[in-house]
């Protein structure tokens, strides 16, 4: 029986010069399953602040075996929104038992991808990786979004589009079609516009407007599938949808490799 599994990754790359850049090797020497403070909030008035931890583990390192050299690892953190408990005329802190958790990559050339969860603000994993390697530079680094020629690439080539959302264009000059005129003053009149195929769904891409607007407008999200494998899904703010069957995949390291192989097109893309 199929196991499936999915992730929804980000990607970004470290600002810093190549001979400034921590090789994996370093970070994944640097992660030792130990806790450590990542900010301090106050929250109750007049008492002190409360610590917010995280801390790496599980860490694999990857080195001379495929394109990329790698170091994988579990990213776990307390959340920003600490919860409160009433107990009698206190207030204390209520203990989180359930913490953000993200699958994180960090690659030789700077470039990380990291699992986008609830609760995980964007900002962590980087400077994580940054406080580690002892880079000071937290705050170099590019978090990726996908150029409209990524999407339009992922359109063409999936067999079936189940899912399309698109905005409107900054300049709405080069449209040429009726068609591509009418979806970007739609969109530009409501925000974006998103369309599915239904139950079962059907294949948007058979439709001429689609094929219009794939070029005519801003587009915002495409959820698809080729050769009858699982739907996947792109969002032009950065999000790309891994699935895969973990079926006979029994280590982290496997696992790694797996999503690996499935994101390298776009680390490529966007290196």
């Amino acid at each position: 029986m199929t196991q499936k599994r999915s992730l929804r990754m980000r990607f970004g790359k470290l600002d810093l010069p190549e001979d400034d850049l921590p090789t994996p090797r370093e970070l994944h020497n640097a992660i030792s399953d130990t806790w450590t403070v990542r900010d301090q909030r106050q929250m109750v008035e007049g008492e002190p602040p409360v610590d917010l931890e995280e801390k790496g583990s599980n860490s694999v390192l990857i080195e001379q075996e495929y394109d990329h050299n790698f170091c994988n690892f579990i990213y776990t953190a307390d959340k920003e929104d600490v919860s409160l408990l009433r107990k009698d005329d206190e207030v204390e802190i209520a203990p989180d038992n359930n913490p953000v958790r993200s699958f994180v990559f960090y690659f030789g050339n700077g470039q990380f991808a990291y699992e986008s969860v609830e609760g995980l603000i964007d900002d962590w994993i980087p400077q994580f990786i940054c406080d580690r390697t002892s880079i000071n530079t937290a705050d170099q680094y590019t978090l990726n979004e996908f150029s409209q020629s990524t999407m339009s690439d992922f359109f063409h080539k999936m067999d079936k589009i189940t899912a399309f959302r698109f905005g409107s264009v900054e300049d709405s000059s080069q449209i040429s079609s009726q068609i591509g005129r009418a979806l970007d003053q739609l969109a530009d009149e409501v925000g974006s516009q998103e369309f599915t195929g239904g139950q079962p769904p059907s294949d948007l891409s058979d439709l001429q407007i689609f094929n219009e607007a794939i070029d005519a407008t801003s587009v915002k999200k495409i959820r698809g599938e080729r050769d009858g494998s699982y739907t996947k899904t792109i969002l032009q703010s950065g999000m790309y949808e891994v699935v895969w069957d973990d079926e006979g995949i029994g280590s982290q390291r496997e696992r790694a490799v797996k999503v690996y192989t499935e994101i390298l097109p776009y680390l490529n893309i966007l290196s």
